[in-house]
């Protein structure tokens, strides 16, 4: 249940931490979800809504109302969206090529030390590595600084043509995955939102085109009956976990933009990079995400972030190679 002047008291607090980031904000809570009236930052409502995650809401349902209410907008009275928002629509003849295209260098990610834990935290599946004395890093290419791997998670619609967060050229897919990375600099993702440029995103399409079933994707699919219930884990191979997504992030072409995350809400200035090339799986790969129950029991058919307007500058990159190498 909802302590509502616990709440409003708290979101005082957090407009007064960032009073210089916050124009006018005011508040009402209604049926378990907050609905913010005015212009607040992103920052802001990162506060918010880590508070609430943290200090509040122990009960992970909860935190996932907290987070659709305010991952829509800043607002809910007029249209005053915050153009930086992710996802977006990229067009392939509005990028523009990328100056010095450094390749990306995929470091500790293919290989099986340490397990990978599968989880359905009520919204999506998630993937995290445990027990690696070294953890994937990503860096090269548009990233400033070397970025760790937080997490990955898959996004999914009610049919195989509408599953996809971004859109290529007008087209959506079946599915997203969306690897997480925070900067190493700082030691959590929670951290790193709270700064520009802290956190960057991996996005890779599925497309459910494919008559014979993706052999290490299956060691995926094949574990989600063990996480059906909400909160559910599974143990998978640290290697097979993520080594599906190999032939995708070499030796391939990416748009790069700067947004904000989908999932979690938070990050500002989130350094996105989609491959427009999708990795084909089999209809019923697919199907099998639909199957995973949400904390109300019922099957989660579509967690998409909606498609966002805001004008951004999107750039192609083409590099010679990318690159994976194994800790020395």
């Amino acid at each position: 249940m909802f302590h509502s002047k616990k709440i409003l008291a708290e979101l005082a607090k957090c407009r007064e931490r960032n009073r210089k980031w916050t124009l006018f904000s005011s508040w009402n809570i209604s049926r378990g979800v907050i609905h913010v009236i005015g212009y607040g930052s992103k920052r802001w409502l990162s506060d918010v809504t880590r508070w609430l995650n943290k200090e509040h809401f122990r009960n992970i349902e909860a935190s996932n109302r907290i987070w659709r209410s305010t991952s829509n907008a800043c607002t809910v009275c007029g249209d005053m969206t915050d153009p930086w928002l992710s996802p977006i629509s990229i067009e392939k003849g509005a990028a523009k090529p990328m100056e010095n295209c450094l390749p990306l260098l995929y470091h500790n990610y293919w290989h099986s030390e340490g397990f990978a834990l599968l989880l359905n935290n009520g919204k999506t599946v998630e993937i995290r590595m445990k027990r690696r004395r070294y953890q994937p890093v990503l860096c090269g290419g548009p990233l400033p600084e070397p970025y760790r791997l937080d997490q990955l998670h898959f996004h999914w619609g009610p049919s195989n043509h509408q599953g996809s967060e971004h859109l290529v050229n007008g087209k959506r897919y079946a599915m997203e995955v969306q690897l997480i990375h925070c900067a190493e600099k700082y030691k959590s993702l929670d951290k790193a939102c709270d700064y520009r440029k802290g956190i960057a995103v991996v996005a890779i399409l599925l497309q459910a085109s494919a008559d014979v079933p993706l052999f290490e994707f299956e060691h995926v699919v094949s574990k989600l009956p063990l996480i059906k219930s909400p909160y559910m884990t599974a143990s998978l191979n640290a290697e097979k976990a993520i080594s599906w997504l190999r032939c995708r992030a070499l030796n391939s072409g990416y748009y790069t933009y700067g947004g904000t995350l989908t999932y979690p809400l938070g990050g500002r200035d989130v350094i996105w990079i989609v491959y427009p090339d999708p990795i084909p799986v089999t209809p019923s790969q697919v199907a099998a995400f639909r199957n995973v129950l949400s904390p109300e029991r019922t099957p989660i058919t579509d967690n998409c972030m909606k498609l966002r307007n805001g004008k951004v500058e999107v750039k192609f990159c083409l590099p010679r190679g990318n690159v994976s190498t194994l800790p020395r």
